[in-house]
């Protein structure tokens, strides 16, 4: 139970991540092209 909270957890945090990373991504493609 606890294990499988576990697991989640950190794939929760690793999507937000991921996602994280790809608005920075974005915000770094804006700045070069203006």
């Amino acid at each position: 139970m606890s294990e499988d909270k576990k697991f989640k957890d950190s794939y929760v945090l690793c999507i937000g991540g991921m996602n994280v990373d790809k608005k920075v991504q974005l915000l770094e493609n804006l700045v070069l092209e203006t």
